[in-house]
């Protein structure tokens, strides 16, 4: 049964005090803390723990006691037992380890004996197993079973030295809600000072100012050596199109190309075979554009008319007549 005094010192504590108040709670179900308190509901005292925000209700208060910041910072932090199925062990254990001010007793702390560790392995997960077994150690913790519920993931706590039970679930898919839903069965919600995020918010995009218009690349100058050096380019008028003289490239193409058909039909008879056909064709086609590139560029360096042109010869064959005009 409450006690009537505690009830009046808590009624007394100001909703929101100009100074933080910390109080030293014992709860009915063997949970001691400190906390600073925040305000007075109905049904209890709403406080501050290291490991976020709760509640203390009335019909759970035992004592509270006036202690110093101190007290408050130097408090241990909460123990939490996870059990689950193997297989789901881990990641149920991970939504505890996120919680600032709480330590999850595994194989890393020494808060539990080996004959307890054992007890409670045995127990798998059944929570009254693992309370019982958990119930002889000097300090209090709340033992959290995970177990997945069809599309669900659900967690069922109980504190070792009360009747306290709690649960929580959350859809297994979403992250950010399973997170919540270990905070919940702890009886937490996070507090503004948290630096644990459950749900992943998304990032707002940096507004945009005017673009900055983007300079125009300047144009490698054409050189004599640049332009003997396109010439080799399988490409007609390539030496052109590197300086921007489409022009230049149209007429290169118009010189080419009719070059190549006459030569391909004039060398059609002399070849001996179909692959030494496509040879002698590569090969003028070549011939052709390194000679028309060559003519081209030294006309655009030279500043010289040019005129290019494709005549048969005598028998079987062509030639490609190409006139500079000086």
């Amino acid at each position: 049964m409450i006690r009537p005094a505690l009830v009046l010192a808590a009624l007394s504590v100001a909703p929101s005090a100009l100074a933080a108040e910390y109080r030293a709670f014992t709860l009915t179900d063997g949970r001691t803390f400190v906390a600073e308190v925040l305000s007075t509901e109905a049904t209890g005292m709403r406080v501050r723990v290291p490991a976020g925000e709760t509640t203390v209700p009335f019909e759970q208060l035992v004592d509270m006691v006036p202690v110093e910041e101190s007290a408050y910072l130097s408090q241990d932090e909460w123990l939490v037992y996870v059990a689950a199925d193997g297989a789901y062990q881990s990641g149920f254990a991970a939504a505890f380890h996120a919680i600032p001010g709480v330590v999850v007793a595994d194989d890393a702390t020494a808060s539990l004996s080996g004959e307890e560790r054992r007890a409670a392995a045995v127990c798998g997960a059944d929570l009254a197993c693992v309370v019982d077994a958990l119930d002889g150690n000097a300090r209090w913790m709340w033992v959290v079973v995970g177990k997945m519920e069809g599309a669900d993931a659900v967690f069922e706590g109980a504190t070792t030295k009360g009747a306290t039970r709690t649960r929580s679930s959350a859809p297994r898919s979403d992250v950010g809600a399973v997170n919540a839903a270990a905070w919940q069965v702890l009886g937490l919600t996070p507090h503004a000072s948290s630096v644990v995020s459950l749900t992943p918010e998304p990032e707002e995009p940096e507004p945009k100012g005017p673009r900055t218009p983007r300079e125009p690349r300047e144009r490698e100058p054409m050189t004599s050596e640049r332009a003997t050096a396109l010439s080799f380019i399988p490409l007609p008028g390539a030496p052109n199109a590197a300086a921007g003289d489409w022009a230049g490239f149209g007429i290169g193409l118009a010189a080419v190309i009719p070059a190549t058909v006459v030569w391909v039909g004039a060398t059609g008879k002399a070849s001996q075979s179909a692959g030494g056909h496509v040879a002698m064709a590569l090969g003028g086609y070549y011939a052709a554009t390194v000679a028309t590139n060559h003519i081209l560029s030294a006309t655009r360096l030279r500043d010289r008319g040019i005129a290019v042109g494709v005549a048969p010869t005598r028998g079987e064959g062509a030639q490609v007549t190409v006139t500079i005009v000086r």
